[in-house]
């Protein structure tokens, strides 16, 4: 095995470990900002924080609602 794809695999791995405290940490911000615009409760937002081969991340989220909250008028174009 060369020495690139060694040093590759290693910083995969490490970011592996800290893969759970980030996706938790990611889950508990998107709900923070989306709560201001959907009626959602924290189990109503799955996510999952994966690395592909290439070791990025890819962060993906589904949340679920059932009603938009008011947040304001569009202005009046007369």
């Amino acid at each position: 095995m060369s020495l690139t794809k060694r040093l590759k695999n290693v910083l995969i791995s490490e970011k592996e470990f800290y893969k759970k405290d980030l996706n938790e940490i990611l889950k508990s911000e998107v709900f923070k900002c989306v709560k201001q615009y959907l009626e959602i409760y924290s189990e109503n937002i799955k996510t999952n924080l994966e690395i592909n081969e290439n070791g990025e991340y890819v962060f993906k989220c589904k949340i679920c609602s059932k009603r938009l909250k008011l947040v304001g008028f569009l202005p009046n174009e007369d």
